[in-house]
C-alpha cells in the first residue's frame, strides 16, 4: 500500500514535537492510516516514534507541559464504531512510550482539553454524552470524577476548557 499523506499535525505547546497522524480511508475505514507518528523538528535526523495501537484514523492532542499526548477517533461518522481513546506518556523513565487506554471511552471522542498546569484531562463521550475528569500523574490518569451534561439536540459539536487557573471547567456545544 502507498503511504498516505499525514493529516492533523499538532504542535507541543513548546514547539519542540509535531505528532501527525495518518488519513481516514472513508470508503473502507479498514483502510484507515492508523498510526500516529511524533517527530523532533529541531532534530531532523533523529527516528520518528510510532505510536500504534488505534482502531481507526486518529485524531492527537498534547498536553500543555508536553508530558502527554490523547489520540482517539474524533469522526462522528464512526458513531457505534467501537473505538478507544488512549492516553500516551510521552517522557517515561524507560524512554519508550507507553499508552494507556481511557476506561469508558468506547465510542468517538466528541471532545477533549488538558488543564494548563497538566494534572488533569478532560473527555466528553459517549451517546450520553458523559464528561470524565482525569487526574494525571507519574503512573498515568486515573479517574477523579464522572459528570452528566446535558444532550445536545442539532449536533454533536463540544468545546470544553478549563481556566487559566485550572481551578474550574466550562463546557459549550456550537
Amino acid at each position: 500500500r502507498s503511504p498516505q499523506p499525514e493529516s492533523s499535525p499538532q504542535f507541543s505547546a513548546d514547539g519542540r514535537s509535531l505528532a501527525m497522524t495518518g488519513d481516514s480511508n472513508f470508503g473502507n475505514r479498514q483502510g484507515d492510516d492508523t498510526v500516529v507518528r511524533v517527530v523532533r523538528p529541531d532534530m531532523p535526523t533523529a527516528p520518528a516514534l510510532t505510536l500504534r495501537g488505534q482502531e481507526f484514523s486518529p485524531s492527537a492532542q498534547f498536553s500543555a507541559d508536553g508530558r502527554w499526548l490523547l489520540t482517539a477517533a474524533t469522526d462522528i461518522t464512526l458513531q457505534g464504531n467501537r473505538t478507544l481513546a488512549r492516553l500516551w506518556r510521552l517522557a517515561p523513565q524507560s524512554g519508550q512510550p507507553t499508552a494507556q487506554v481511557l476506561p469508558g471511552i468506547v465510542t468517538f471522542l466528541h471532545g477533549a482539553n488538558f488543564s494548563p498546569d497538566g494534572r488533569f484531562l478532560l473527555t466528553i463521550s459517549g451517546a450520553g454524552p458523559t464528561a470524565r475528569l482525569w487526574r494525571l500523574t507519574d503512573a498515568g490518569a486515573t479517574l477523579a470524577a464522572t459528570l452528566d451534561i446535558p444532550r445536545q439536540q442539532l449536533n454533536w459539536h463540544w468545546d470544553i476548557s478549563f481556566s487559566p487557573d485550572s481551578a474550574k471547567i466550562g463546557r459549550a456545544h456550537v
